[in-house]
């Protein structure tokens, strides 16, 4: 167990590349319907971008660095990213981007390397979100 996230492709991008048939499985996250891809490895070509935080002991770990650096209980990343260690099918909406990059920032002086990271890949996510046009997605 542990939490990834994912942000889809968009459905036209998908529909260029693969056939006009397509649909969406759900319209919340923008993921296609992956029988419709009829592709070897669906999931692969659905997804713009993942990115694994951890196992669980990650996930509490980061949260406890970031509660002692942020110490905000209601931040985003406390109460939308890291509040458990695996919470599958929640996402996260381009309206959260703008608080969660101010709290990015104040994570960048930090030289802790799960921290680092952590803000490298969230930073990524935000912006394939921002170009796909669809939300980050915990897989």
């Amino acid at each position: 167990m542990g939490l990834d996230f994912v942000v889809f492709k968009q459905l036209a991008s998908l529909k260029a590349e693969y056939g006009a048939d397509l649909s969406l499985a759900d319209e919340e996250t923008g993921e296609v319907d992956l029988e419709s891809l009829r592709l070897d490895d669906p999931w692969a070509a659905a997804v713009a971008l993942d990115h694994r935080v951890g196992n669980i002991n990650t996930v509490y770990y980061l949260r406890d660095l970031v509660a002692d650096i942020l110490m905000d209980p209601d931040s985003v990343l406390q109460t939308q990213v890291l509040y458990s260690g695996s919470h599958v099918g929640d996402v996260i909406k381009a309206s959260a981007f703008g608080q969660l990059r101010k709290e990015l920032d104040a994570l960048r002086s930090v030289d802790t390397p799960v921290i680092v990271e952590f803000v490298a890949g969230l930073d990524a996510l935000i912006a394939c979100a921002e170009r796909e046009g669809n939300p980050i997605v915990f897989s």
